[in-house]
């Protein structure tokens, strides 16, 4: 006998089937768009170079590697294992050996298994207690007390060791005090307030106060700088942050102004080496005033002739063409450095380097009609 259903059975039934079918239709669907806007990354809306934009080292023969590959070494690829510590970074043995038992029989050998383990120790910090001793002078009843060992004196409770991990924290990994309260509380066992990591952190400014102020005087000796810089609020007022970026270290410096003002007063009125920077109008003045050498930032530039690929005048269109196919060739080229020998390498770039300045001297035309 045939099975009836109502009318209402009939729409969930027909409903339920429908959305079997099209839920792996819809999946698709969202891996598809995700592709797509994978494809779309540039260096306009993403974090991706520049030279991404306009040139790629040649991807990989997909024939050559059909099939996912297995986690870890791969084959035909040398193995590479960590180095033991040595001896001297040990600071504790301890040698395993058979019973009486187990050992009946066998020969013991001046040879070992070594195994190398890292572990914390269960508290790691030492809480030393500095006592001076008062003493009584019986003629003017004075308490006189001896005196304190001079850094012991001058660090207060917190060490010098303890001192430099807080700071690191705070500056270096941008932990907030509460995170590390938490981190000192929780991890190692030791209560700090948040009010007594703020004066650990004001110390540290203070200590590195004089080699901060070393580097900076060392900017205006170096060969070549690269400098930017980024805006940010302190107390309401806006003020920027200027990186100064040395071949072997990095300067930060906070300031109110944005202006020539500022390069004059950190590298002074000549600079000697190449400053590395964006279009900003603060480093074509001080160029214009210092005499300096400015490479501006590529990046800056392959956006502008992108944009010039973008008009509607033909003429336009063809110079960023011209402009672009030279910086592919650049990029091309130095992606395969590796592959040539230095002076090959040197001779083609000075080639590209020759192509793209006769291009920039020679701008079409630009009338209207063109």
């Amino acid at each position: 006998m045939a099975q009836l259903f109502t009318e209402d059975e009939v729409r969930k039934m027909i409903a339920a089937a429908v959305t079997e079918a099209v839920a792996p239709l819809l999946a698709r669907i969202a891996q598809l768009e995700a592709e797509v806007a994978r494809l779309k990354k540039n260096s306009g809306n993403s974090s991706k170079p520049p030279s991404s934009d306009i040139v790629k080292p040649p991807k990989p023969d997909a024939s050559k590697h059909r099939g996912k590959r297995a986690i870890g070494g791969q084959p035909g690829h040398a193995k590479h294992e960590r180095k033991p510590f040595g001896q001297d970074e040990v600071d504790r043995i301890v040698e395993c050996e058979l019973t009486a038992e187990e050992s009946r029989g066998l020969r013991p050998l001046q040879q070992w298994r070594v195994v190398q383990q890292v572990e914390l120790v269960e508290r790691p910090f030492v809480i030393t207690e500095y006592r001076a001793r008062l003493y009584l002078d019986p003629r003017s009843g004075q308490i006189v007390a001896a005196a304190l060992p001079p850094d012991v004196a001058a660090t207060g409770l917190v060490g010098p060791r303890l001192s430099a991990a807080i700071a690191f924290q705070k500056a270096a990994c941008h932990m907030s005090y509460t995170t590390i309260h938490n981190f000192w509380h929780d991890v190692a066992g030791l209560h700090l307030s948040r009010g007594q990591l703020a004066k650990v952190v004001q110390k540290v400014s203070r200590a590195i106060q004089r080699p901060y102020e070393e580097l900076c005087d060392m900017l205006a000796r170096q060969s070549r700088l690269g400098i930017d810089e980024s805006g940010h609020k302190d107390a309401g007022q806006r003020h920027w942050t200027w990186c100064f970026r040395a071949p072997q270290f990095t300067v930060f410096h906070i300031d109110p102004s944005r202006g020539s003002n500022v390069l004059r007063a950190v590298l002074g009125e000549t600079f000697g080496g190449v400053i590395g920077c964006d279009y900003f109008s603060a480093y074509h003045k001080y160029m214009a005033d210092s005499g300096a050498t400015v490479q501006f930032c590529m990046a800056h530039l392959i956006r502008d002739i992108r944009f010039l690929t973008e008009q509607t005048n033909v003429n336009l269109v063809r110079w960023g063409e011209k402009l672009l196919a030279c910086l592919c060739k650049l990029f091309h080229t130095l992606h395969r450095r590796d592959r040539c020998r230095r002076e090959v390498f040197a001779r083609r770039m000075e080639a590209i380097r020759r192509g793209f300045l006769k291009q920039v001297r020679h701008p079409p035309s630009v009338r209207r009609g063109c």
